[in-house]
């Protein structure tokens, strides 16, 4: 724990950076349950509340006094903090596994974001997990060969959202 923020250095699912070691992340866990679904189940795969910081402070003058001699340090003075969820359910049967549901949504204040928190926490709690199953089971059927942004944006309807990646870049 650092300045009230606890640093957490495990690997985050979904390795972006490409790098052998992945990227790490300051995450708090959101939910924490698998529900079942008849003999099949639903998997939560990853759901976390995220946060990118900015330097301000004692930090921010610490990196100013090397950007003479180290230009490049001027991006994380201009980096943007924002906050977002990070949401994916996976549907596993002994005949089939897909993505039920995935979700990764940013937002620029902190208001926001406990808006979403509290409006994507009810939908959640009382989704009748059954039949987000059956319909997404359909679509699959019926749309294959549709692109993973049009599918995803399906599933993210099905939950409220009018898509399902909703993210801004780190730098304004």
């Amino acid at each position: 724990m650092s300045n009230g923020i606890e640093l957490h250095t495990e690997k985050v699912h979904a390795i972006e950076s490409g790098s052998k070691d992945g990227w790490k992340a300051f995450v708090q866990k959101w939910f924490e349950s698998t529900k079942n679904c008849s003999n099949d189940f639903l998997k939560l795969d990853h759901s976390f509340c995220v946060t990118r910081y900015a330097f301000n402070g004692a930090a921010r003058a610490q990196i100013r006094k090397y950007v003479e001699k180290r230009p490049e340090l001027n991006k994380l003075l201009n980096i943007r903090p924002k906050w977002g969820t990070d949401f994916c359910v996976d549907y596993i049967s002994a005949d089939e596994c897909f993505e039920l549901v995935h979700w990764e949504w940013d937002f620029l204040n902190v208001s926001e974001l406990a808006e979403h928190i509290e409006k994507m926490e009810k939908v959640i709690e009382n989704t009748r997990w059954v039949d987000i199953v059956n319909t997404v089971k359909i679509f699959r059927n019926n749309c294959a060969g549709l692109d993973s942004e049009a599918e995803g944006n399906f599933k993210a309807n099905l939950f409220g959202l009018p898509k399902a990646i909703s993210l801004y870049k780190t730098f304004a």
